[in-house]
């Protein structure tokens, strides 16, 4: 049995998260401090770090948490804002239940809440 063949020119090098952070960031520190940063003043995070700290989290959670902070916070003042918007898409901005269930969740969660919503609404042309 051959051995199998090695393409000839470009190696795909592997990224770790590791290695995304210390590149983009510095070390694992300067990047809880930068998503601390953007989230300060606004409660755009839950309490879902509060029982160990959010200092206990993989490298690759806080770098997706990162890109999703930001996104965030660029278009949204807090995490109500954004519970707001997805409400007035989906025509319910009276339903207080509902509001108070979506506080709930998870900013992952409800970002892709409001992006299907935003997706599957009419344009107003």
């Amino acid at each position: 049995m051959a051995s199998p063949k090695k393409k000839k020119g470009k190696e795909r090098k592997i990224r770790t998260p590791l290695v995304e952070v210390k590149e983009r960031f510095g070390s694992k520190d300067a990047l809880i401090k930068e998503i601390e940063k953007l989230t300060a003043k606004k409660d755009i995070l839950a309490e879902k770090f509060a029982e160990k700290g959010i200092e206990h989290v993989s490298n690759a959670k806080l770098l997706r948490l990162h890109g999703l902070v930001t996104e965030v916070s660029k278009q949204f003042s807090s995490r109500a804002a954004l519970v707001d918007a997805y409400l007035e898409l989906k025509h319910r901005s009276k339903d207080e239940p509902y509001r108070q269930k979506l506080m709930t969740y998870t900013l992952g969660r409800v970002y892709d809440l409001y992006h299907v919503a935003q997706r599957k609404a009419p344009s107003k042309a």
